[in-house]
């Protein structure tokens, strides 16, 4: 399964999203893009949303960039799934681009829900 994260340079991604994610072994089982890794080269999220099977935006601190992102997924029909860390006060305006969210305590919820929602999905397509 090809997956995205967006999320704003805000927040500290390397630390809160892309090395939780490395830890997890969703690298090995998924073909995952993280747009800012040091490792990976630039990423044109209008041409690679095209084509991913699910969009995850870390929407707890949105910027415009983020949203620009969210609305190609949108207009591709790719499936976006939202999610912030609790106690965040998230953007009302984001119903009218995703309506699939979740949130999250820690890095070890926000792992275990991601694994989730992409077995739930995987489940949903394969039928």
């Amino acid at each position: 399964m090809l997956i995205q994260f967006g999320h704003s340079r805000d927040y500290d991604y390397e630390k809160e999203l892309y090395e939780p994610i490395k830890k997890s072994h969703l690298l090995e089982e998924h073909e995952i893009i993280l747009p800012h890794d040091n490792n990976s080269s630039w990423v044109n999220s209008k041409e690679t949303l095209k084509n991913v099977d699910i969009f995850f935006a870390e929407v707890s601190s949105p910027t415009i960039w983020l949203w620009i992102e969210l609305w190609f997924a949108n207009i591709y029909w790719t499936k976006i799934i939202c999610f912030y860390k609790k106690g965040t006060k998230i953007s009302w305006s984001l119903k009218y681009v995703c309506n699939n969210f979740f949130e999250y305590t820690n890095s070890e919820d926000m792992i275990k829900q991601i694994k989730g929602k992409i077995k739930e999905h995987f489940n949903v397509t394969k039928k």
